[in-house]
């Protein structure tokens, strides 16, 4: 654990820089040839953004993270799955239930000001 946490730590100093900055890129170049380039070639070349899967990218990247970063082994990936998914519910239930219990007791101190104001 300490070796993960030495090398989150490098990864954080080496990024701070990257990270705290504004930074604006400007791609008119690339519109402006995507928009020049024929329906095959955009076919044979797809770099449309707004054709990207980031869901896809998102998954493939944070599997390559698990394995590459952390070097933890791709075949307990199902298994993190599932406890996720319990994590996730177990999640859901807790705030359900405070959020309802939160309910239950604004309910009981309204009725006991309503009867303290009006002795309903």
């Amino acid at each position: 654990m300490l070796k993960f946490y030495k090398k989150l730590t490098k990864m954080a100093n080496i990024l701070f820089y990257f990270s705290t900055q504004d930074w604006t890129f400007n791609d008119d170049g690339v519109q402006n040839m995507w928009r020049s380039i024929s329906g095959s070639d955009q076919t044979v070349f797809p770099f449309n953004i707004g054709d990207f899967s980031w869901e896809y990218m998102t998954e493939t990247f944070l599997v390559g993270l698990r394995v590459y970063l952390i070097n933890d082994d791709i075949s307990t990936l199902p298994e993190a799955k599932r406890k996720w998914d319990r994590l996730y519910y177990l999640h859901q239930f807790v705030k359900v239930t405070a959020f309802s219990l939160v309910i239950f007791l604004g309910y009981l101190l309204v009725k006991g000001l309503i009867w303290i104001v009006f002795g309903l």
